[in-house]
């Protein structure tokens, strides 16, 4: 019996074959991307409003680790999206939970490393404006300020909970009264992400009703 992984004699020639067909064969150039739901995601060019989809982004970030996968456990870029939601204003969470939304489609590039790739964070910054306008949040740079410092507090605690490297909690005073983090499943992630985006875009101010956005919601 073969081994799991294993290829007949017949597959191994189909995919020699298959392999030889191939060579010289070069990935499209198109700055697209198929999601989670089928949806095709232009990401330099305008990108209709209702290709963004709630279920597409939260399927991703919660698949998707923070630090590039450095971290104890596998923590997710949509717990973290939770925990910065959870330290600001309850009328600044819509904007908070889709703070890091474009690395649905981005990925998440450790900010060391984005600093050197000017390109990508001109795409970043295109998808971030496209996507909260697409929920009727585009005047989210407002609000920039307040995101910003929840984030750099939940980085703080994740250090502290979450990195190899970590030290004791008085090494990060900031991420004091901050609860300790319990790592959630990506499925759980995903979900408790989804139901508290769209319960926050619901209570959101907004500048114009889409009812794109609230049809995806």
């Amino acid at each position: 019996e073969l081994s799991s992984g294993a290829l007949r004699k017949s597959e191994l020639h189909r995919v020699e074959a298959s392999i030889e067909r191939l060579q010289g064969w070069r990935l499209p150039t198109r700055p697209e991307i198929i999601t989670a739901s089928s949806r095709i995601i232009d990401l330099v060019g305008e990108a209709p409003p209702a290709r963004f989809d709630l279920s597409d982004i939260a399927t991703a970030l919660s698949r998707m680790p923070r630090y590039a996968g450095h971290t104890r456990q596998p923590y997710s870029v949509a717990q973290h999206s939770l925990m910065v939601a959870s330290l600001v204003p309850e009328e600044h969470r819509a904007q908070a939970l889709l703070h890091d939304a474009s690395e649905a489609y981005l990925m998440d590039m450790p900010s060391p490393i984005k600093a050197h790739f000017p390109e990508y964070r001109e795409m970043e910054a295109r998808a971030e404006d496209q996507i909260y306008a697409s929920f009727g949040l585009a005047n989210w740079k407002a609000f920039k300020s307040t995101i910003k410092a929840a984030d750099r507090l939940a980085l703080d605690a994740e250090c502290r909970d979450l990195m190899l490297h970590a030290g004791h909690g008085s090494d990060f005073p900031m991420a004091e009264g901050i609860p300790e983090i319990k790592v959630m499943p990506a499925a759980e992630a995903a979900s408790a992400w989804l139901e508290a985006t769209q319960d926050a875009l619901r209570c959101a101010p907004r500048e114009r009703h889409s009812s794109l956005a609230m049809a995806r919601m």
